[in-house]
């Protein structure tokens, strides 16, 4: 997922580990080809190898990713790589906006400022197009030191949507809850992410790497009508990453809700209810 406040380290402890990677590829590729084609270890490699300036190798990489046959998601995954060098034509994997705004959120639930009105939401969707009547949609924006996350949903019929009389814990269980996971790659490695979980009382749930040990600082509001509803959110940039935005910076984000008992939509085709990295899409910073 990339260096945040939660997995700090100093630029020289991060060249070495890079270059002890470099050396561990060029061992692996000699020694055990097969695995060194396998897309699960050459995206990171690729990631590290455009860290360090290897950007012909990192290409080459990504070329032959893109070369595979239906790997559920990997060849285009690496074709969006591909894409990103030059941007020509469509982008081959879904993309999503996080718009530029100036004015911070009062955080709600009601989405009533105006730079929500403005941002594209990303409609999530069953694959079993069974969801007509529980649609879902997010949307993002930041400024220079939030990430700013809305989700609307539909209630589900049949689904329990009891308030909870208890204090919200840290890490909260919500295997049984009508929930949305917000899954950020920061450097687009499809290993390594963010999960942020909430459900519609907002209560929350983060992990790092499918740790637990992460538990980031953001601010989260619900509110909620007899048939909807919904979750803003304020990430603290500083939880995420250490760097400022750039424009037309790309992560890659996944997001998918979970109702049980009823069903999974996603924004994306290749997904899951255990999240497929290399199926996210592409979130690009106004």
């Amino acid at each position: 997922a990339g260096y945040g406040s939660a997995a700090s380290m100093s630029l020289m402890d991060r060249g070495r580990i890079r270059t002890h990677i470099l050396q561990l590829g060029r061992e692996v590729q000699a020694s055990r080809p097969t695995l060194f084609a396998d897309p699960r270890w050459r995206s990171p490699l690729a990631v590290v190898q455009r860290w360090q300036g290897l950007d012909a190798e990192a290409q080459t990489a990504w070329q032959a990713m893109s070369r595979g046959r239906d790997d559920g998601g990997w060849a285009e995954r690496a074709a969006a790589e591909l894409w990103l060098s030059d941007e020509q034509g469509r982008p081959p994997a879904p993309q999503m906006v996080c718009s530029a705004t100036v004015a911070k959120p009062r955080l709600d639930g009601k989405l009533d400022e105006p730079f929500w009105a403005a941002a594209t939401p990303a409609n999530l969707a069953s694959g079993l197009s069974d969801d007509a009547d529980w649609p879902a949609e997010v949307r993002m924006a930041h400024d220079q030191d939030f990430l700013y996350v809305a989700v609307q949903c539909r209630k589900a019929a049949g689904v329990d949507y009891s308030p909870s009389a208890e204090t919200r814990p840290r890490d909260a269980d919500l295997s049984a809850r009508d929930r949305v996971d917000i899954l950020l790659d920061i450097d687009r490695d499809a290993s390594t992410f963010f999960r942020l979980t909430v459900d519609y009382r907002g209560w929350t749930r983060e992990q790092c790497w499918e740790s637990l040990g992460w538990n980031p600082n953001w601010y989260v509001a619900a509110a909620e009508t007899e048939t909807a509803w919904t979750i803003e959110a304020a990430i603290p940039r500083d939880e995420l990453t250490s760097s400022a935005w750039q424009p037309m910076e790309t992560w890659l984000v996944g997001l998918q809700r979970t109702v049980p008992n009823v069903g999974f939509q996603s924004w994306t085709p290749h997904s899951a209810a255990e999240p497929m990295p290399q199926g996210f899409g592409l979130l690009r910073f106004e």
